[in-house]
């Protein structure tokens, strides 16, 4: 193996005009060295460490890791591991890079590609729902794999780390006074997906907030793109670019408002923020002053809003509760935007919904009445109780007279 990796080293690649980002190839190859450092004792191989060290080396090795974390001759748990300690690394050098100014300054506009690392976090992800989905307990409440307490400690650090490197994707590369999230944006929609489709239902609430901040973040970088279109003292390769990024910044948004969507429908956090970015489309009031940058964002945004609605399963109760503002919407100016509210609007049962909402009131009143039921014959339990304690005390108190007299 280590033969042919020194093999691959020495083959010239075709895609030198892409600059593979140093932080995912030196994370990933530190990781399958110290994977491969037991092989090169057995084998009695000494390699200087600035040779291993070196650039080439660390780019093929995380190659070769990729490729073959994609077969499926691996086990979960070893692709679990390799995820995790590949997150370590990544995050190290994450860190690193934010110390180092002059670093930073020297990769602000390099062309970086996370290819490498985003197959390993599909595959790893995968690896860990399938554990998750093999260690949770079964109708009768015992584990299906009751021995493999070990392997499920990985789990709960592992998802810390996915978590911190989501956050880190979704906070908004600085260019200057803008912000974008240029050179990653294909990559983060791929991981999102991947985290999205994964995570365990007890997570759903550490993401989601990450998600809501990535909502926010995404609208602030969107906005920032659509001033600098708007400023007519720009020249039109600089408006060219910042379109480039405020549609890229629009997915991200898209991703993430989704993933609320799917994670947790029915949470008043969704309702609300759902509500804010569906006001922010209504048409102005007189005293207000909407630039036509700021217009159009909120008019996309909302587009984008009512489609996830209408396409994700269990949004009734939300559609019903942004009604009012639905039909507001279908009488806007932009038809794109009436075309999807009035989508919305089409597919509600209002009937079934009020039919449910019935059958609850009235299953709670029952569960109600059935608890005072039980609270009644607590106390009725309760007064007996205290009549045979009464009698108790007299029988005890008689007793003890009859004793003393005799």
């Amino acid at each position: 193996m280590v033969f042919l990796l020194c093999g691959r080293v020495a083959r010239k690649d075709n895609d030198d005009d892409v600059t593979v980002d140093e932080n995912s190839v030196g994370a990933i190859g530190k990781t399958f060295l110290s994977l491969c450092r037991p092989i090169m004792r057995s084998a009695h191989l000494h390699l200087r460490p600035r040779f291993l060290g070196s650039e080439l080396l660390s780019r093929e090795a995380a190659k070769a890791v990729t490729e073959e974390l994609s077969t499926g001759t691996i086990l979960d748990e070893t692709k679990v591991q390799v995820l995790y300690r590949v997150l370590m690394v990544f995050t190290a050098e994450i860190n690193s890079c934010v110390d180092s100014k002059e670093t930073g300054k020297k990769r602000a506009h390099q062309k970086k590609s996370y290819t490498l690392l985003v197959p390993i976090i599909e595959s790893g992800l995968a690896s860990a729902s399938r554990l998750e989905n093999v260690k949770a307990p079964d109708v009768e409440g015992h584990d299906a794999e009751a021995g493999d307490e070990e392997d499920s400690a990985w789990l709960e650090p592992l998802w810390e780390k996915v978590f911190v490197l989501l956050a880190h994707f979704l906070s908004p590369v600085r260019t200057a006074s803008h912000g974008s999230y240029i050179a990653r944006s294909a990559s983060l929609l791929e991981i999102l997906h991947s985290v999205i489709s994964h995570v365990p239902a007890r997570e759903n609430g550490k993401i989601c907030v990450i998600l809501s901040s990535g909502v926010e973040s995404s609208i602030e970088v969107a906005q920032s793109q659509a001033n600098i279109v708007d400023d007519e003292s720009t020249t039109s390769e600089v408006k060219r670019k910042a379109k480039t990024r405020g549609e890229e910044a629009l997915k991200v948004f898209e991703a993430c408002y989704d993933g609320l969507c799917k994670l947790e429908p029915q949470s008043r956090a969704l309702h609300e923020l759902t509500k804010k970015l569906l006001k922010g489309a209504l048409p102005p009031d007189s005293t207000e002053c909407v630039s036509a940058a700021d217009n159009g964002l909120h008019t996309d945004v909302a587009v984008i809003v009512c489609r996830m609605v209408a396409r994700n399963a269990g949004m009734e109760r939300l559609a019903i509760g942004i009604f009012s503002l639905l039909s507001r919407l279908i009488s806007v100016d932009d038809e794109v935007l009436r075309r999807e509210a009035g989508s919305i609007l089409g597919r509600i049962d209002v009937g079934r919904v009020l039919e449910e909402a019935t059958q609850r009131c009235e299953s709670a009143e029952e569960r109600a009445q059935e608890a005072e039921g039980h609270i009644q014959e607590l106390i009725d339990e309760i007064d007996d109780l205290r009549e045979e304690n009464e009698l108790l005390h007299q029988q005890i108190l008689v007793y003890s007279t009859s004793s003393s007299l005799s």
